[in-house]
């Protein structure tokens, strides 16, 4: 809590530090672009993101509480939507963000709020007029990611962020943006290291322990 001589200015700081070679393990090195400029990145949140923020450490605060094998994978999808929420575009960022390729930027904006329509990297191409091949050079070179990686990544946030509804698996799989089960299993297994089903199992488990 920071204040600066008048009631009017006071206002709440949250730091975070991140270390780059945990970016690494989880495979997600786009997530990572403010890592790079030293002074750091300033965001201002407004109340429905900073609850979303309080919510998501509070989870994850339990989760590394346990250290059991379950709760490291929870971790690792709680670290995953948390920098999620600092990526997506309303999250107000502040002076760094501007370093990435304004026309990097620009696509992964249109990526973040169309995930889940979106059925190709062509189709993605033609919106912004580029050729295909422009389209995925530009973007690695401006994320450290292709394209495809990126929407499957931002997919399996998704799906995790509705694993606690009662949704059904396959109801999650075609609402965040997968064309079939199978493709959903496959990209979920490979980025959080567990099938879905086993995910909401553990995620059930943590919170009946908690409870």
């Amino acid at each position: 809590m920071s204040c600066i001589n008048a009631e009017q200015t006071r206002y709440e700081r949250y730091v975070f530090y991140f270390q780059p070679q945990a970016f690494e393990e989880l495979q997600a090195p786009a997530l990572m672009r403010f890592g790079d400029y030293a002074g750091g990145y300033a965001y201002i949140l407004t109340s429905k993101r900073k609850a979303q923020l309080l919510s998501l450490l509070t989870q994850l605060d339990e989760a590394l509480a346990r250290g059991d094998e379950a709760s490291a994978a929870l971790s690792r999808g709680l670290v995953l939507q948390l920098l999620y929420l600092f990526g997506e575009p309303d999250g107000h960022a502040a002076g760094p963000t501007l370093q990435l390729p304004a026309r990097a930027r620009e696509v992964q904006e249109y990526l973040d709020e169309h995930f889940r329509e979106i059925r190709s990297v062509t189709e993605v191409a033609d919106h912004f007029f580029y050729s295909r091949e422009y389209l995925c050079r530009m973007f690695r070179a401006g994320m450290n990611t292709t394209v495809s990686e990126y929407l499957l990544k931002r997919r399996v946030s998704c799906a995790q962020q509705m694993m606690t509804t009662d949704l059904t698996l396959t109801e999650i799989c075609f609402r965040s943006g997968f064309g079939s089960v199978s493709a959903f299993i496959r990209a979920f297994e490979q980025i959080m290291g567990m099938s879905p089903s086993r995910y909401r199992q553990t995620l059930n488990k943590a919170k009946g322990d908690h409870s």
